[in-house]
């Protein structure tokens, strides 16, 4: 009876290391956002739009790669812009504010979220005009899609807290 016990208690070990090294295999990456790396306000030709800086966090043995990343506001969802210049400039509540970056930091032109590493990736969305006044705060929603099929999303809020 102890030796059937002893096997057991085996299989289940091994099986458990397996589970455990192939779980993080194929989980995929957690994201945040940095409140005091979002921006709104409007551009430079007057359009309404949310800068945001996504920190990704892979903790897997593989690359991923991200399909698609949305922004929800007032229940609708958009898509990014597909070109940004190396700096985003929009006048909010308490004046400019100015986010500069490299094209590869774009979601865009570098989808690959390397493994396990910590990387972030910048967009910018056009959103619905609010009005002649802006917002005293912003509430939104990230969706981001991964390849297969994988999904994480996460509420955000920017301006005063």
């Amino acid at each position: 009876m102890d030796t059937i016990l002893s096997i057991v208690e085996k299989i289940l070990g091994l099986l458990w290391r397996i589970l455990s090294k192939t779980g993080s295999f194929f989980s995929s990456p957690k994201i945040e956002i940095p409140t005091q790396k979002v921006a709104y306000g409007r551009t430079h030709n007057k359009q309404f739009a949310l800068f945001v800086r996504v920190r990704f966090r892979n903790e897997s043995e593989r690359d991923f790669l991200v399909r698609s990343l949305q922004a929800e506001y007032h229940g609708v969802w958009h898509d990014p812009l597909e070109n940004l210049p190396s700096y985003v400039s929009l006048l909010g509540k308490d004046g400019w504010q100015v986010s500069s970056f490299s094209g590869e930091e774009t979601i865009m032109k570098a989808p690959q979220i390397p493994r396990m590493n910590v990387v972030e990736r910048v967009a910018l969305f056009y959103l619905p005009d609010p009005g002649k006044e802006l917002p005293e705060t912003l509430e939104f929603t990230v969706k981001v899609t991964f390849s297969f099929g994988k999904s994480r999303v996460i509420r955000a809020k920017a301006g005063k807290q």
